[in-house]
């Protein structure tokens, strides 16, 4: 009995380093597919006259799977809701944003404070502004799952395996 408990104990520890691995690759492909959706929204200022919330509308099915918060913005939108009020509820959601960090959570939300108050330039140099300080964002990640992806992971197995050892 005493050994299936330190194996548990071991194994938890590998998961949980193998876990706070994965959330280093999962913030990456969040801001990836938060620059193609704010490149999405600047498009479709620049092309067509629609609102921020008929953008949304029609972009939150093709992002919503990797950006939970676009569909969450998009039911606040159906419920009535402004725009913003949609975008900060969403935003404030931690299931939504789970990989985010709170500086890429406050561009965002420095986004949809200023989305829609402005002309159409305005809101592609919003939209443009945004964009270059996600991908800074990005490259700092990027390096952040170059530097920290296999210690993390490592580290949870050697403790797992120090804690098994140890109380063997």
């Amino acid at each position: 009995m005493k050994q299936l408990s330190l194996l548990l104990i071991a194994v938890s520890f590998a998961c949980a380093g193998m876990r706070i691995s994965s959330s280093f690759s999962q913030r990456v492909k969040m801001l990836r597919s938060v620059c193609l959706f704010l490149s999405g929204i600047k498009t479709s200022v620049e092309f067509s006259l629609e609102s921020g919330a008929d953008i949304i509308e029609r972009l939150a099915p093709v992002y919503s799977a990797d950006l939970p918060f676009v569909a969450l913005c998009r039911e606040k939108l159906d419920e009535g809701s402004s725009f913003f009020d949609a975008w900060s509820c969403a935003l404030s959601r931690k299931e939504s944003t789970k990989a985010l960090k709170k500086d890429d959570i406050s561009l965002l939300m420095s986004f949809g404070k200023s989305f829609g108050t402005t002309d159409i330039d305005g809101q592609k140099s919003n939209c443009d502004i945004h964009i270059q300080l996600i991908k800074a964002n990005l490259i700092k990640a990027e390096n952040d799952v170059k530097l920290y992806r296999r210690p993390a992971a490592a580290i949870g197995v050697l403790c797992g395996a120090a804690v098994y050892i140890l109380f063997m």
